[in-house]
Order: C-alpha cells, then structure tokens, then sequence
C-alpha cells in the first residue's frame, strides 16, 4: 500500500502487526516512514522512539535509519 499512495490504509493495517509477528521490525519502519510521508511527524518519532528504547526487539537502534 506505501508504494501505490494509500498511506492512511496501510498505517491501519501496520499499526495491527503484533510484537511478537517475525515482521514487526519490518512493519513499524514502514509504519515510521508512512507517518512521516504524509507529514505526520510527531507520530513518526514516536514509532521510532517505542522501537529503538522500548526493548521489544533486538535491533531497534536501526530503526533510526529510516529517516
């Protein structure tokens, strides 16, 4: 959906992956980059925060670089 424009439907569905999903990293630096896409900065930085200092996962630190 990020690649065919439809931002709002795909922050929808990417803020459903669950923690525990093998693609939720993958999910939330979309989910980042989808928010920041339409503006929605704020949001963006909160989906980076709660990736890299929440401990969910390993490797959050990377979230970073979608920006």
């Amino acid at each position: 959906m990020l690649r065919s424009g439809k931002y709002q439907e795909a922050i929808a569905l990417l803020a459903k992956v669950p923690a525990s999903d093998s693609d939720w990293m993958h999910a939330q630096k979309d989910l980042a980059r989808a928010y920041a896409t339409i503006g929605k900065y704020d949001e963006a930085e909160n989906v980076a925060r709660r990736v890299s200092t929440g401990g969910a996962k390993p490797g959050g630190g990377a979230m970073w670089n979608t920006f």
